[in-house]
């Protein structure tokens, strides 16, 4: 964690946290990374979580170092709603009438989990913000660990987070006819129409 007064009036914070730790707006992370990996054709990705940012004013995000490493893509993370806990043996607590006890959180609660992509700029921060960047393994990218820098600028602030990015010797195959499907039981249509989307 980095935090930065200004003025001693306003502290800016930015965090770096493993991208498999549930995130919510009104709760703090409990897991701070400096260092991530990923197998060759894998994607290694972290997330930043912000706060005490300027929700007016455009925030400027960058990667110093890295030689060899694909450019990386920026995301930011939306919170979205869970109004019920999925049930013990299907469907909704509700829906089965008793309490699931390997829940994350007892609904209702909003999570971070929809990526949005968006460039090195963020035009109107919120308060608090998540983002996610990550970076494409090439399958023939030398293995080992290049350090990077993720800097985000603000105006006069300005934070340089240090992290280290490890390619596994490991390859991820790329997908091909022999690729195990899989189906996904709900209609994007549907979930789009009852958020008005």
């Amino acid at each position: 964690m980095h935090v930065i007064p200004l003025l001693a009036l306003v502290v800016v914070d930015a965090t770096l946290v493993d991208e498999l730790q549930p995130m919510y707006p009104d709760r703090e992370p409990s897991v701070r990374v400096d260092a991530i990996e990923a197998p060759r054709g894998g994607i290694a990705g972290v997330h930043v979580r912000l706060s005490g940012w300027a929700e007016g004013t455009p925030l400027q995000l960058s990667v110093v170092g890295g030689a060899s490493l694909p450019p990386p893509r920026w995301y930011r993370l939306l919170a979205v709603p869970v109004e019920e806990n999925t049930g013990p043996e299907s469907r909704t607590e509700r829906w089965d009438k008793a309490e699931n006890p390997h829940v994350i959180r007892d609904a209702p609660f909003h999570v971070f989990e929809v990526l949005k992509p968006s460039g090195q700029v963020i035009s109107a921060p919120r308060e608090p913000e998540l983002l996610r960047v990550e970076w494409s393994l090439p399958v023939d990218l030398e293995p080992g660990t290049r350090r990077v820098k993720l800097v985000l600028a603000q105006g006069d602030a300005r934070v340089s987070l240090p992290l280290s990015v490890t390619a596994r010797r490991a390859t991820v195959p790329p997908p091909d006819a022999g690729t195990l499907g899989y189906t996904n039981w709900f209609s994007p249509g549907n979930v789009a129409s009852y958020h008005d989307l």
